[in-house]
């Protein structure tokens, strides 16, 4: 494309690929520029291995990395990712356009979308280059039987003085892929409301697992559970066995006063 030295197009560029699926459309007058800020001669877009898709998606079906990163743009430039109808899994929620950031994870472009015959196109404003992706959003899991196991400890095993329980309790959930895609599930563990906890699961379609969550040092009194919409409830108490204590403490008086008037006895007969 034409453009002035210091890297502003003369005209717009369009530029799909050979299928005509895909389009890179960036308006005249804007300065494209390197991560040097140089001038930039020569953009390169590539099917690349996507890094792992979000927990909840699968890939559709490509994923492409645009280069040289870095590059930056005056204006917003237009990217558009077509797919074939086909592609898109038959229990998919939504389809989203998204670019795999410096943090590691996946972001969501806002698009318009649009469907013509058997295609399906996906478009949005980006302002730099990386992997981007169409990401399809799909359900498939199922949470189910939440249980919570407080621990309980004697003190002082022989005879029963106090028992302690729920100073440390487990949280247990089974998860279940009821869907039609290997996928990942996040589960959170609230505790009274706060988020305390949080597991990853990935599984095979018809696979599933059980999840453990462990609650350490908690505060004396009750407290309540929920994870995925499921609620539980455990207690931190501690039963101290009076009864015991009182009658070990009497004998000791007992005894103690016996041995005091028994030497009191024994001396006066000497």
């Amino acid at each position: 494309m034409p453009v002035t030295p210091d890297s502003v197009l003369c005209r717009d560029c369009s530029a799909p690929d050979p299928q005509d699926l895909h389009l890179l459309f960036i308006e005249k007058a804007t300065q494209v520029l390197d991560e040097n800020g140089d001038p930039l001669k020569l953009i390169v877009i590539r099917k690349t291995n996507a890094p792992a898709v979000p927990l909840y998606a699968v890939l559709v079906p490509d994923a492409f990395d645009f280069t040289p990163s870095g590059t930056t743009f005056s204006k917003l430039v237009r990217l558009t990712l077509g797919h074939a109808i086909q592609d898109v899994p038959d229990d998919a929620l939504a389809l989203l356009l998204a670019y795999f950031g410096d943090d590691g994870t996946w972001h969501e472009v806002a698009t318009q979308d649009t469907q013509l015959a058997s295609i399906t196109e996906l478009t949005g404003e980006v302002n730099h280059f990386t992997v981007f992706a169409t990401l399809a959003e799909v359900p498939g899991f199922e949470v189910s039987n939440l249980a919570t196991t407080p621990s309980r400890t004697k003190i002082w095993l022989f005879l029963t003085f106090a028992v302690r329980t729920g100073q440390r309790a487990q949280v247990s959930v089974d998860v279940n892929n009821v869907g039609a895609h290997d996928a990942g599930y996040s589960l959170i563990l609230e505790l009274n409301g706060e988020a305390a906890g949080n597991h990853d699961v990935y599984l095979a379609p018809g696979e599933s697992t059980q999840v453990l969550f462990t609650l350490s040092d908690n505060p004396m009194g009750r407290h309540f559970v929920e994870v995925a919409g499921l609620t539980g409830e455990f207690t931190h108490s501690l039963w101290i066995n009076w009864p015991l204590i009182i009658g070990l403490a009497a004998t000791l008086v007992m005894l103690i006063l016996m041995a005091f008037f028994g030497m009191r006895w024994y001396l006066k007969q000497a």
